[in-house]
């Protein structure tokens, strides 16, 4: 299996013969085979990969000798070196996209695209406070999801219906729990009468979490999210935190770096996901809806 480290893939078959011939038995930053105009010239994890001019490629000659990428976590950090010259591309968090259009920096364009990629709230069934479906419900129930993406995303997405995106097959129309928001109310009713169809539609779900919680026989529930120290998921975290706050849950915000987040569920790395209860999870997606059932 191999990693591809620009585009974010899971993995790809590899020549078992071609592997073993390797020294370590394995891909490592020297990448054995390339194809198109550009190879690999130097990959430093966590720090940049440079493209250079591949030998080999006979087709048309790009636009530039050499391309150098940087991983940056936050989009926010990422940003501000972009305005301040140091990057000359990048993918711009969702957040600044209504400033972006208002005002962008001198030379620049804003493309928008549909995306495919998707945020999603774990839960570790097999932690103690977890078990019961009831209380996984009322998880459910008490969030407020247009809330959480309003401060995340300033309004910029919609709700998502499942892991397929709206521009792919076998994407959802609507989702199977009701939802705090009132789309049908936003779109026919004044700005009065959505109010009150959206504080109705928030008070029937966190009446709805409150139930499930007392059905499961649970009470003054202290809980944990993990998620990755960075702008956008803590905005996420902060708003479930208050949301399930209104309901009698006590919520604790665990940060980590991305490079020990992504290992705390890993089985291979000890009983550690065992302690895991809530998680903020990004996936990356493809037009073909197989890679998101995997």
């Amino acid at each position: 299996m191999g990693i591809d480290p620009a585009l974010g893939v899971s993995g790809f078959i590899l020549c078992k013969g071609a592997v073993e011939a390797l020294e370590g038995k394995r891909v490592d930053t020297a990448q054995p085979a390339t194809s198109g105009p550009y190879v690999v010239k130097e990959w430093l994890p966590k720090q940049k990969i440079t493209l250079g001019l591949a030998d080999h490629f006979t087709g048309p000659k790009p636009d530039f000798p050499e391309i150098v990428m940087y991983p940056v976590d936050d989009d926010k950090v990422a940003e501000l070196g972009y305005e301040a010259g140091d990057y000359d591309y990048l993918n711009v968090s969702i957040s600044s996209v209504p400033r972006y259009r208002d005002a962008l920096p001198e030379a620049s364009r804003l493309e928008e695209v549909p995306g495919m990629d998707y945020y999603w709230l774990g839960i570790n069934t097999e932690h103690p406070n977890f078990t019961d479906i009831r209380v996984r419900q009322a998880i459910q129930y008490a969030l407020d999801v247009p809330a959480i993406l309003d401060a995340a995303f300033f309004g910029v997405v919609d709700r998502a219906t499942g892991f397929q995106s709206a521009i792919g097959l076998g994407h959802r129309a609507k989702n199977q729990i009701e939802s705090r928001d009132v789309a049908k109310a936003k779109a026919k009713a004044k700005a009065k009468a959505k109010a009150k169809a959206k504080a109705k539609a928030k008070a029937k779900a966190k009446a709805k979490a409150k139930a499930l919680l007392a059905e499961a026989g649970v009470g003054g529930l202290k809980t944990n999210i993990t998620i990755i120290n960075a702008s956008l998921w803590t905005s996420m975290a902060q708003v479930m935190q208050a949301n399930l706050a209104d309901v009698g849950i006590e919520l604790d915000i665990l940060f980590y770096d991305s490079g020990t987040f992504w290992t705390l569920g890993l089985e291979s790395e000890g009983e550690a996901w065992k302690d895991i209860q809530l998680y903020l999870q990004l996936y990356n997606g493809l037009a073909d809806p197989a890679f998101q059932t995997q």
